[in-house]
């Protein structure tokens, strides 16, 4: 059976969706050629066709992908093995689109090659006052549209937030010291088992606690993620008024006092600002309201698509970064 230009087509057409600038895809250039009735289909373009597949689907596993499509020669008999064998990886990259290969992630597990880079976004200024109210840091991060929103949450891209409260002084009275346990000490940055609520992460389908970065994690709300309403995967619930995604309230002390992350977006079904409010509230006082102490540091960084040869987007501006500060953001 002789393979036709709507056989190659058909294929091309999964991967543009998947890869491509389509509001579905990652924003990337495409490889491949569509072809008509006169063109004649040769191992030229299905090679051309196989880069975009393996550029696809080494985003989404991390690991050299190469080996899975055999390259094609002028001898090659492109046969119906072949075009099944194709289609089946690009039905594999369609139905992958949304995972991203990293490292040490239980998503990917075998990944060996990073497709993505944490990167420092917005870290406030150092508070180091001793305080006993609420503390604002409040950032928006304003892509150049709404597609290019979309490619970040399509291709992996995340939003991450933690923080830091630096010791010594070692604190002493009750509820310096749940702070401490809260939030975790500058060394760890919020970052492992032993101390905190761990990193917070913000992506396309969940608002979540990263793996092995927190000791007791908090209440998220996952679904106020980009594509909130899975599986249709659109963004009409997105809140454009400050709304809680994520908090760690005191265990004793008072419930009230907690690490809070708000968010909004400027348009619901077409966002390209996203305005994160992030606060520490200390309202819940005993007989006397005892100060909070250590150097405290607010962190929002961001995972970026990112490979050499590979899928690569731009971050978003940081168009509003206040640092900590007592007064109030909206």
């Amino acid at each position: 059976m002789a393979i036709t230009a709507a056989d190659y087509n058909n294929i091309r057409n999964k991967i543009v969706g998947v890869l491509g600038t389509g509001a579905g895809g990652y924003g990337q250039s495409i490889t491949s050629v569509a072809a008509t009735s006169a063109t004649v289909i040769s191992s030229t373009i299905w090679n051309g066709l196989r880069s975009d597949l393996i550029r696809a689907r080494q985003h989404q596993t991390g690991v050299d992908e190469s080996a899975n499509l055999p390259i094609l020669t002028r001898t090659t008999s492109i046969t119906e093995a072949i075009r099944q064998q194709f289609d089946n990886y690009a039905n594999l990259c369609v139905n992958n689109k949304f995972k991203i290969g990293l490292v040490g992630s239980a998503d990917t597990p075998s990944a060996t090659i990073d497709q993505g880079q944490n990167e420092t976004f917005a870290t406030s200024t150092t508070f180091t006052s001793n305080w006993n109210t609420v503390l604002h840091h409040k950032v928006v991060a304003t892509f150049s549209s709404a597609l290019q929103a979309n490619y970040w949450f399509n291709a992996g891209g995340q939003f991450r937030f933690f923080a830091a409260k630096e010791v010594p002084p070692t604190p002493v009275l009750s509820k310096d010291i749940e702070w401490s346990n809260i939030i975790g000490n500058s060394t760890t940055k919020n970052g492992n088992t032993s101390s905190g609520f761990g990193k917070v992460f913000y992506n396309f389908g969940t608002i979540g606690t990263l793996a092995n970065t927190a000791n007791v994690a908090g209440t998220a709300t996952p679904s106020l993620s980009f594509y909130n309403n899975s599986p249709t995967f659109n963004t009409i619930n997105l809140p454009t008024t400050a709304t809680t995604i994520f908090f760690r309230s005191f265990t004793g002390y008072g419930a009230v006092n907690r690490y809070n992350i708000d968010m909004y977006v400027n348009n619901a079904t077409a966002p390209t600002a996203f305005t994160w409010l992030i606060t520490f509230r200390d309202l819940a006082a005993g007989n006397v309201d005892e100060q909070n102490t250590g150097r405290l540091t607010s962190y929002v960084d961001i995972l970026r698509p990112t490979v050499s040869g590979g899928v690569t987007l731009n971050a978003p501006a940081l168009t509003v970064n206040t640092g900590l500060t007592t007064t109030a953001q909206t």
